[in-house]
């Protein structure tokens, strides 16, 4: 068994999450000592992994090569506008478009972060087989106690190490995603909140910021930061919150609960078997449910539960991840067998 990875993107179209994701498979299989190769017209292979649903045409996927199991990673990397499953239509909502749905069920294998999230897209009308596999954690990225790393990122923003930091993941037309944390923002003028996004339009984030400095002085909408300096705001942050409008930030809650930062999250922006309510994090209905468990949490009446989060990510190292991915490959290469 040889197994392609596809890595043939073009960086400006490329997004912080879908990057980690490639790197992490491909580290993966090095781990497990699999064979894979990055190249597509020359190589053999006769599993290829994707993505994100941009990663090929319609005429390729049309024109499958035989002997070949074609695999789509769905709901990792939900940030990226052009690739992302879930579309913001005119009125504002986010759902899964036909054009998408099309394009998913061309594929041979789904491959996706949770039970919930493969319930999810059974239901929204994906009809191929579909793997449950959790993205996985490299530790070692968020071991940071004695690294130069540990506090880059209040050296380039110029923080006081003492700050209160509160981590958000957004995308950049998710407007109400980031209304909200501007609103919870207001209830906790102690806290810096640092809310990420892929930008895209420079015109209309110079815009938005502009905005937001003159409104709101402790949120800081920025373009997400390189790897090294995401790792160290995420190492040092004491809140991650997750409010956007779609289900998201699978990987960045996983990186968050080995990091040992305290999730809040809106329902219905977590798969709520990775963000377990009251058991890894805390999950609320509302915005203002939100605001008050913060408060709460703030004030020492809603215990930490940063230890049974970093507990349940423990399951997903790398390694163990690994491991899983090749079973998915080993029992796709079984039915092309009995086939």
């Amino acid at each position: 068994m040889k197994v392609y990875i596809y890595t043939d993107y073009k960086t400006k179209d490329d997004n912080f999450e879908s990057s980690r994701l490639r790197k992490n498979f491909k580290g993966l299989l090095e781990m497990q000592n699999m064979v894979y190769t990055i190249q597509n017209s020359t190589s053999f292979f006769n599993i290829a992994q994707y993505f994100t649903i941009n990663d090929q045409t319609t005429i390729e996927l049309f024109e499958k090569k035989k002997d070949v199991k074609n695999i789509l990673c769905l709901l990792y990397n939900e940030g990226e506008i052009g690739s992302s499953l879930f579309v913001r239509t005119k009125e504002g909502k986010y759902q899964i478009s036909k054009q998408a749905l099309d394009i998913v069920n061309m594929y041979d294998y789904i491959i996706c972060p949770s039970e919930l999230s493969k319930h999810f897209l059974i239901k929204e009308g994906v009809l191929r087989q579909i793997f449950v596999l959790n993205p996985g954690v490299k530790f070692s990225k968020f071991n940071l106690e004695n690294s130069s790393i540990k506090d880059i990122f209040y050296r380039i923003m110029g923080f006081n190490k003492d700050s209160l930091l509160a981590t958000s993941l957004i995308r950049e037309d998710d407007e109400s995603a980031l209304e909200r944390i501007m609103a919870i923002s207001k209830n906790f003028p102690n806290i810096k909140f640092i809310v990420l996004a892929k930008i895209y339009n420079k015109k209309i984030y110079n815009k938005k910021t502009k905005k937001i400095k003159k409104n709101w002085k402790n949120v800081y909408y920025l373009p997400i930061f390189e790897e090294d300096v995401y790792n160290s705001l995420l190492y040092n942050s004491d809140i991650f919150i997750s409010v956007n409008s779609y289900f998201s930030n699978v990987i960045e809650i996983m990186e968050s609960m080995v990091s040992n930062t305290q999730i809040f999250a809106l329902q219905g922006s977590v798969f709520e078997d990775i963000v377990k309510d009251k058991v890894n994090g805390y999950v609320y209905n509302d915005i203002s449910s939100l605001i008050i468990g913060i408060k709460k949490y703030l004030n020492n009446e809603l215990p930490s539960l940063k230890e049974q989060a970093k507990e349940y990510a423990n399951q997903f190292s790398i390694l163990t991840y690994g491991k899983e991915l090749i079973k998915i490959y080993e029992s796709i290469e079984e039915v092309k067998k009995d086939d």
